[in-house]
């Protein structure tokens, strides 16, 4: 399931909620980001201030019920000419431990 947003909200696990369960969510260890040089940014005409940025981060988050997803973010341009980035791809729960 992929879904994009302008609106981020405090982080908690979607398939946990849709459960009805509780957990608690635990921050990325590391991230990853695009390495791409951004256009500079500029004041136009109407005085309206741009800055369109070329480079996305993506992290893997998890919680403490084993549910993981990742998240890939842009800011959008102040100006609102480029929209923002977020993405969230849920992926498959880890097989349960067969030792419990």
């Amino acid at each position: 399931m992929s879904e994009t947003t302008d609106e981020i909200g405090p982080p908690r696990c979607e398939t946990c909620v849709s459960e009805g369960e509780r957990s608690k969510v635990y921050l990325p260890q590391y991230s990853i980001t695009t390495a791409m040089i951004d256009p500079p940014p500029y004041y136009d005409e109407e005085g309206r201030f741009h800055r369109h940025v070329a480079n996305t981060n993506t992290a893997e988050w998890t919680c403490s019920r084993g549910h993981r997803w990742t998240v890939r973010s842009r800011p959008a341009c102040p100006a609102g000419d480029v929209p923002g980035l977020h993405e969230v791809t849920f992926t498959a729960n880890p097989d349960p431990d067969p030792t419990q």
